[in-house]
């Protein structure tokens, strides 16, 4: 099985986008990014990546595989 590896929040919004993925839109604290029906909220702390559990959330939300997020 592949292993899910923490990302900063540039390289997740330049992946969303290859997804069909909206803009990112500022919220309270995260940023989100929209597609059809679904809002994937996100960290964006600069000085520090996005945990494999987040990353994880966000991989089953969206229904893709570990693989097809490591091909992006």
């Amino acid at each position: 099985m592949p292993k899910i590896t923490p990302i900063n929040a540039r390289e997740l919004v330049s992946k969303l986008k290859k997804l069909g993925f909206e803009w990112p839109y500022p919220g309270w604290r995260h940023m989100f990014m929209i597609k059809d029906w679904y809002r994937v909220p996100f960290p964006n702390h600069w000085w520090k990546d996005i945990s494999r559990w987040v990353v994880n959330c966000i991989i089953e939300y969206i229904w893709i595989s570990v693989d097809e997020r490591n091909k992006l």
